[in-house]
């Protein structure tokens, strides 16, 4: 049937933020600019490119491994950031506890951010067998802290554990996104059962900031270097790294029986990544803050030639569809899951079960307030995405490289007209099939059409406004908390402060 026996599928799910930061223009899938990355090993080799992949930003992590749409959690307003006492809830089950159950072993590699006050939060309390890497968003990629301020206080802490022991000091002086890469190999190498599975989640940190990268001298400088140039270097570097991972994967043989997953979590930002023709940057809820391509390399019982599909995912359907690959059912998950199995699409191109896409909900004193969502074509967004988030960027480095692929037109110039509703709520209606650049709110200018074509814009726009309100039934209290000085770094560095 296509499928792949119960264990004997390896499942290797990248989740970096090199994509992320990229953007749909830096990619190389969409772009005659390339940054320099000397192998581009998942993308020369892999079988199987899904293009219209729709992440979370910041609260993808959360949807990725439950399943579920942020909201539905109270995992939908901001980061897990340190000195808050809270996690993603812990009775949530998540991915891997699932293939935990179908034999399994699982392991989590990199970037964590789902909670870390207290042990319970951690990975290896959320059906994961070992873990390596780091709790919050970000660290320094070779001293391995993390340096932030909150309601004007300084913080610093180091930030790198195996499992619940702080190793920060252990591997202060190596390359963050290089370690990460030995743990996989390591992995890969002392897989010595071949009849039991594994599963890696790998969540790189690059090129997420700070900026820093590999030289001669080990470290890039960041005054004479342009943030461009070492973006540049921490992706190449990250490139380098799978490059090793899938040369491990060779030299023993398991690339005929794993499936490579890399996929990403956000769109660019305005400086570094170009998401140009998109609209929007990350942290907004335009395509280019949220629209990412993923790479696929697998057993041909999966993949059975080379393909390139706009079928509509979102990144909560991993869960149900890896799930289904790795020989489980879909009818022993969850009744709550909002993401679905994609299976047959990877596997036999057939068309996406998914026809509607929440981006996020939000809500003030128990009223929508701001949101998105999409029909087949069809997106309603809800709110303004903040001062100077509403428009088209196009980065220098691009133009300069190809002018010609970046031409400004008035999408660069001019922002989108909001129109009010009766709530004197922003709104915006837009045709991605025929506007995927989102520079036409249908909404603007509706008393100039005609009869007809105004009764199909109202008739759509009020569909969506009604699934919206719909969704908002299912939206959880956030679980985010205040501030506890009780995390300092010398609570943190202990666990078990909340």
């Amino acid at each position: 049937d296509g499928m792949m026996s119960v264990g004997t599928l390896g499942l290797i799910l990248t989740h970096p933020i090199c994509l992320v930061s990229r953007g749909v223009a830096s990619s190389s899938t969409r772009a005659t600019h390339r940054l320099p990355v000397p192998r581009k090993s998942i993308t020369d080799t892999s079988e199987a490119t899904l293009k219209v992949i729709f992440s979370c930003r910041y609260r993808s992590r959360a949807a990725l491994l439950s399943g579920r749409y942020p909201f539905t959690i109270g995992m939908h307003v901001s980061t897990v950031d340190p000195l808050r006492p809270y996690g993603l809830p812990t009775d949530v089950p998540l991915l891997s506890n699932y293939l935990q159950k179908l034999g399994y072993s699982t392991h989590a590699v990199g970037k964590w951010h789902l909670g870390f006050c207290k042990k319970e939060y951690t990975p290896t309390y959320r059906g994961f067998d070992s873990f390596y890497g780091f709790h919050g968003g970000h660290i320094g990629y070779f001293h391995h802290n993390n340096h932030y301020k909150i309601e004007g206080n300084s913080y610093h802490h180091t930030d790198f554990w195996r499992n619940l022991k702080n190793i920060g000091d252990k591997v202060k002086g190596e390359y963050t996104t290089f370690l990460l890469a030995d743990e996989v190999i390591g992995r890969i190498f002392n897989h010595s059962d071949q009849s039991k599975p594994f599963f890696i989640y790998l969540a790189f940190s690059a090129p997420h900031g700070p900026f820093q990268a590999p030289g001669k001298d080990g470290l890039w400088d960041g005054v004479r270097q342009s943030s461009r140039k070492l973006f540049e270097a921490m992706i190449s570097a990250m490139d380098t790294a799978v490059g090793r991972i899938m040369k491990a994967l060779r030299a023993n043989s398991m690339l005929k029986n794993t499936l490579v997953v890399f996929t990403s979590d956000n769109g660019g930002t305005e400086h570094e990544g170009n998401n140009y023709p998109l609209r929007g940057i990350k942290t907004t809820l335009y395509e280019g803050g949220m629209r990412v391509p993923t790479f696929l390399l697998g057993p041909r019982s999966i993949l059975k030639r080379r393909y390139t599909t706009n079928a509509l995912m979102h990144i909560s359907d991993w869960f149900p569809t890896l799930y289904s690959l790795a020989g489980g059912s879909v009818k022993d998950l969850p009744d709550d899951l909002t993401g679905y199995d994609l299976s047959e699409t990877i596997i036999r191109q057939a068309p996406s079960p998914r026809k509607e896409l929440v981006y996020n909900i939000q809500t003030k004193e128990g009223k929508l307030s701001s949101g998105a969502i999409r029909d087949t074509k069809w997106k309603l967004i809800m709110g303004m995405q903040g001062k100077n988030r509403n428009r088209w960027y196009c980065t220098m480095p691009l133009l300069q490289a190809n002018a010609s692929l970046c031409t400004p037109t008035k999408h660069d110039l001019v922002q989108a007209m909001p129109v009010k509703g009766r709530s004197q709520t922003t709104f915006s209606l837009f045709d991605l099939e025929s506007d995927p650049s989102e520079g036409n709110n249908l909404l603007v200018g509706l008393h100039n059409r005609n009869h007809s074509e105004q009764h199909s814009i109202l008739q759509t726009f009020q569909h969506l406004q009604g699934r919206l309100q719909h969704y908002q039934s299912l939206v959880k209290s956030s679980v985010r908390k205040k501030v506890m000085k009780e995390g300092d770094p010398w609570q943190y560095s202990k666990l078990g402060w909340c």
